[in-house]
């Protein structure tokens, strides 16, 4: 996914195994109870992204700010 676009998309319980993110925007965007298994979100905007009980969420370099973590924590950075 290069420059995409899921604004406000509810991606709930979606499995999205072995997907790259790049330069993709996922602004208040569900991910709860999804499995992310070699998922990468690099350069990406998590900004409010709920990833609430997801299952190998990787973030490397990605905009959090005000986003749920897997554990329920709030990040921002």
């Amino acid at each position: 996914m290069f420059h995409a676009d899921f604004l406000r998309a509810n991606l709930s319980g979606a499995k999205l195994d072995r997907v790259i993110a790049s330069n993709a925007s996922f602004t208040s965007a569900s991910f709860i109870k999804a499995t992310l298994t070699n998922t990468h979100f690099g350069a990406v905007d998590l900004t409010t992204v709920n990833f609430r009980n997801a299952k190998n969420a990787y973030f490397p370099e990605a905009i959090l700010k005000d986003t749920i973590m897997p554990d329920g924590s709030l990040q921002s950075s």
